[in-house]
C-alpha cells in the first residue's frame, strides 16, 4: 500500500483542506481570473469594445487565453504529483500511477488545443456521447485495477476525475442548450453559462490536483514500504 491514512474523500473536508494552503491560493486565482473573463466576454459582446490582441487572454475559451491555459497547467501538476508518488510507490502501484499520469498529460493537452470544441464543430451530440463512453471506460479501469493491485487511492482519485468529467461534459451540454437562446438575452445567458462550464471545469481540475496531491507519499513511508517489501 502507498499510505495508511484515511480515505481522502473523508479528511479534506477537515485539517487536510486548511493544510493546503496553495490550493486555496489557486481556488482564488480561478475566481478572478474567470471573473475577469467574464467581464471582458460581456463587454465585447455587448459593448463591441474588444481588442483582441488585449482582451483574447481573458477570454473564457479562447485558445491561448489564460483560463484555457490555467486548466492546462492543473492538469501538467496532476502529470508531475501522479509521476512523483509512482516513483515513491513500490510493487504494482507503480504502473496504475503511471496511468494516472498519463491521463493528466492527455487532459492538458486536449484542453490546450481545444479538441473538444473542435470535436464539437461536426456534432454536438457524437462529441458527448463519445466523450462519456471513454471517460466511462477510463475510470472503470482505474477502479478495476486500483482494487486488484490493492492501490488505496484508486477510490477517491476515480471519483476526483469523475467530477471533472461531469464538469467538462455535463456543463458543456448546458452551455450548448443555452447558446440557442437568441437576442441581448441569449448573449448574456451565452457568456454566464460558458462561465460556469470553464470555472467548473477549473473547478474539477483542482480537486483532482488536491486528491492527487493527498496521495502522496512521504520519503520516509516510501522508503519503508519498499523495505518491507523487500523482506
Amino acid at each position: 500500500m502507498l499510505s495508511t491514512r484515511p480515505g481522502p474523500l473523508r479528511s479534506l473536508p477537515g485539517r487536510a483542506l486548511r493544510d493546503a494552503k496553495w490550493m486555496w491560493a489557486l481556488l482564488g486565482v480561478a475566481v478572478v481570473l474567470y471573473a475577469m473573463g467574464l467581464y471582458v466576454r460581456l463587454r465585447c459582446r455587448l459593448h463591441a469594445g474588444c481588442h483582441w490582441s488585449r482582451d483574447r487572454w481573458f477570454d473564457l475559451d479562447s485558445i491561448g487565453g489564460l483560463p484555457r491555459l490555467f486548466i492546462t497547467g492543473l492538469f501538467v501538476a496532476v502529470a508531475a504529483l501522479a509521476w512523483r508518488t509512482r516513483r515513491r510507490a513500490v510493487g504494482q502501484a507503480r504502473p496504475w500511477w503511471t496511468a494516472v499520469a498519463v491521463i493528466g498529460v492527455a487532459l492538458g493537452v486536449l484542453k490546450v488545443v481545444s479538441a473538444h470544441s473542435t470535436a464539437k464543430a461536426d456534432s454536438d451530440v457524437v462529441t458527448l456521447v463519445v466523450g462519456v463512453l471513454l471517460s466511462v471506460v477510463a475510470l472503470a479501469v482505474l477502479r478495476r485495477t486500483a482494487r486488484r493491485w490493492e492501490v488505496p487511492a484508486g477510490p477517491s482519485v476515480v471519483v476526483a476525475f469523475a467530477v471533472y468529467a461531469f464538469a467538462a461534459l455535463g456543463l458543456d451540454a448546458l452551455t450548448g442548450v443555452v447558446a440557442g437562446v437568441s437576442g441581448t438575452v441569449g448573449v448574456v445567458a451565452d457568456s454566464v453559462a460558458t462561465f460556469v462550464e470553464e470555472f467548473g471545469e477549473a473547478l474539477g481540475a483542482l480537486f483532482v490536483l488536491t486528491i492527487v496531491w493527498w496521495w502522496l507519499p512521504s520519503p520516509d513511508r516510501s522508503s519503508a514500504l519498499a523495505r518491507r517489501t523487500r523482506t
